[in-house]
């Protein structure tokens, strides 16, 4: 039985329903494949683990959100499209020395890069250059992660999306025995090695903010390398529970995050939505969601190093924001929640990728 196409108007409505534009498609092959693809479900594959990592946290909250709007989660071998984190771990590299012979689409979701110049970090850069340009879709975490993948691996793909992480919306005050009124979280991996996030100036603004204002109790999460101030408002929590993680972020007036340069983690992104103002440099992926962004810092050229060492911070200016942020009135809380970094929003632009990329032909 023939299939008949739609006029052009029908053409346009499925365009809008589905996201999908017409400049990726050519004129021939656009109703084919468009039909195609609406009628066809979509069969998924995740080719990472889904645990409480921070690549992990967040595809353990995506999937839900997927299944609710019809995404079926699958094996390999059932799957029509493969969703990498940073690189697969089956279908591309394996097969990079000859054409891929399945009609599987594949979207390789990236965030950060290596920067720091060494044998290994060239080797790891490299993989995942192969396997992006050899996808069908890339997903960016952040504009900021695009930008230093361009500059120095003129990394690339035909179709491309940035789509910020989500994060659930929590409401509801969980309280947490503290002395002070106000109450500011330093949230990251502080792990050796990890020299742009800044923990040593960090916990320096920290300990003389607290002789400025006597009412602030800075919180630190997260697992440390170094010895903390002796100072009985600094209180270091270390490694925590995402529920205690929670926790902290309803009770803090702000978030302080000062990395010289970061993708986006994932405590940003909930913070944000849950009202809580993140602090954060000019000079990161972070600065395209904060509330408050400080200018810091230069721009980072795009390009590895031999050495790194992130540049001072000034101080005065990270009290001032502090200050301001302190100030925010509990009635603008909820006006400060962004909804479009909504685990459930991020889920319906996923999906929006998956149609498209149905729609596309293979390179």
């Amino acid at each position: 039985m023939a299939v008949k196409m739609p006029d052009k108007e029908g053409f346009d409505k499925i365009l809008v329903k589905y996201g999908t534009y017409g400049d990726l498609y050519s004129v021939d092959d656009r109703p084919s494949s468009l039909l195609t693809a609406i009628s066809t479900p979509i069969k998924l594959f995740i080719d990472h683990n889904l645990d409480s990592s921070g690549k992990g946290k967040f595809l353990t909250r995506l999937v839900p959100e997927l299944e609710k709007l019809g995404v079926k989660i699958t094996s390999y071998k059932d799957s029509n499209v493969v969703l990498g984190v940073n690189k697969y771990r089956t279908g591309v590299s394996k097969d990079k020395h000859r054409k891929i012979k399945d009609k599987k689409k594949r979207i390789l979701r990236v965030d950060g890069i290596h920067l720091l110049d060494t044998k290994r970090n060239r080797w790891a850069n490299r993989v995942v250059k192969e396997d992006g340009m050899r996808s069908d879709a890339i997903i960016w975490q952040t504009k900021f992660c695009r930008d230093m993948w361009y500059g120095i691996m003129k990394m690339k793909c035909k179709r491309e999306y940035v789509i910020f992480n989500g994060a659930e919306k929590i409401n509801d005050r969980l309280p947490v025995i503290t002395s002070c009124t106000q109450n500011v979280l330093m949230c990251a991996k502080w792990l050796k090695g990890r020299d742009n996030k800044r923990l040593p100036e960090m916990l320096q603004i920290a300990d003389e903010y607290t002789k400025i204002n006597k009412d602030v109790c800075f919180w630190v999460a997260g697992e440390y390398f170094i010895k903390p101030p002796k100072n009985d408002r600094i209180v270091m929590l270390g490694r925590i529970e995402e529920r205690e993680l929670q926790r902290y972020i309803l009770m803090c007036n702000c978030m302080l995050f000062l990395a010289h340069y970061d993708w986006c983690p994932n405590s940003v992104v909930e913070a944000e939505v849950r009202g809580c103002p993140v602090i954060a440099s000019n000079n990161s992926g972070v600065a395209e969601i904060a509330s408050i962004i400080l200018d810091l810092d230069k721009p980072i050229k795009p390009k590895m190093m031999k050495k790194y060492k992130p540049p001072p911070v000034d101080h005065k200016k990270v009290f001032e924001a502090i200050n301001n942020a302190l100030v925010i009135p509990d009635t603008l809380i909820n006006i400060l929640q962004k909804e479009e970094l909504l685990i459930e929003n991020t889920a319906k632009q996923y999906f929006k990728v998956f149609k498209d990329v149905l729609c596309s032909k293979r390179k």
